[in-house]
């Protein structure tokens, strides 16, 4: 498996070095362990896949939620339960600020001012 840093760079001289290794068929050096989402995490994330797969919606769920305190910053898993639970806020359009809302309730940020401008529709289309 392959680390791949983000955001990449051109002009940081480690990203140049790792890709110059790989154009010549060498593996670049893998991230520092605290940079990479745990493998605990993946795993847990993989398994809900496969739950959902089978027809397991609350299975999946229980799984992502898991994954997701193994890794709180892992945005893909995070979305993941979003989709599952609030697919009306994914299909057919994506509600980028409600998502920008969601993200700042669960984890204490502050929402964007654009978020903000919406923040009481939303809170109230929550409640729902």
């Amino acid at each position: 498996m392959i680390d791949i840093r983000v955001p990449f760079s051109v002009h940081d001289p480690a990203d140049m070095s790792d890709l110059e290794a790989f154009a010549h068929g060498y593996a670049p050096a893998p991230a520092p362990a605290e940079a990479r989402p745990t493998r605990h995490a993946e795993g847990l994330f993989a398994t809900g896949v496969a739950l959902l797969a089978r027809g397991d919606r609350n299975g999946a769920l229980r799984k992502w939620r898991q994954a997701l305190r193994a890794d709180p910053a892992n945005l893909v898993i995070r979305k993941q339960l979003w989709a599952v639970e609030h697919p009306e806020r994914f299909y057919s359009a994506i509600d980028k600020d409600w998502q920008a809302v969601v993200l700042a309730a669960e984890t204490g940020t502050t929402p964007g001012l654009s978020e903000r401008r919406r923040c009481c529709r939303l809170r109230r289309d929550l409640a729902m």
